[in-house]
């Protein structure tokens, strides 16, 4: 497991975080929930060690880690299978092959492993960038607002990539949204972040199978009262 034990950090005399604790269970899917600017992305990037907490610790991160953003963030120049290959430097040319074809094909882009990223529509693309954090070799997978500004059609159809490629492949997610929805279909766990300095102001389990819960929408209610 994850954690985070009395986290500091200050912006511009500011405390976003003070003596902030979280923990954080392995190959869940746990999704930092709340309104914009609450630092959910300031959280995870302290955890993915991208940004410098001013005091504490965090346990638990170990090995490489993937990394889902907003934009794409595809290499232009080089093809979707190219692209799934750039991180898989440390294998073998043939295990390299093996996994290529093992995440285009649970995507469902066999067919465009040749074209390039301006040969793809948005949605596509999202695929691409999915399959590459999935064949990625990590212990941990973090992924920023990935849909947001998605239309609902689109928005499921990369959710659904996800979780095939999650069910087949499980590993410990840590996941931003302000999105209730998306928190409610895709986590194990809500963490409900809120105020300055932040806290937690709930933590959400949610029981029920994820592959139920776009057929037992109602049955979810139950788990948003418990967030608001």
């Amino acid at each position: 497991m994850i954690q985070l034990h009395d986290i500091t950090k200050t912006f511009n005399q500011l405390k976003v975080f003070e003596n902030f604790n979280m923990t954080i269970p392995d190959k869940k899917i746990s999704c930092f929930l709340g309104a914009s600017g609450c630092g959910k992305s300031t959280l995870l990037n302290m955890i993915a060690g991208i940004m410098p907490y001013d005091q504490g610790s965090i346990d638990g991160i170990e090995g490489n880690q993937s990394y889902i953003f907003q934009d794409t963030r595809l290499l232009p120049w080089a093809t979707v299978e190219e692209n799934i290959r750039f991180v898989l430097k440390s294998l073998s040319h043939i295990n390299q092959q093996e996994v290529v074809d093992k995440y285009l094909n649970l995507v469902k882009l066999t067919d465009y492993r040749n074209y390039y990223p301006k040969e793809l529509s948005g949605g596509m693309k999202q695929r691409v960038t999915i399959a590459r954090a999935f064949a990625y070799p990590s212990n941990v997978l973090l992924m920023d607002e990935p849909f947001k500004g998605l239309n609902p059609e689109l928005k499921n159809e990369l959710m659904t990539a996800f979780m095939r490629l999650w069910q087949r492949d499980r590993r410990t997610v840590l996941f931003v949204t302000h999105d209730v929805d998306e928190a409610l279909l895709l986590a194990d766990e809500i963490y409900q972040l809120k105020g300055r300095p932040v806290y937690i102001e709930s933590h959400v389990k949610i029981d029920m199978a994820k592959d139920k819960r776009n057929d037992h929408w109602e049955a979810l209610q139950d788990y948003r009262e418990q967030l608001f």
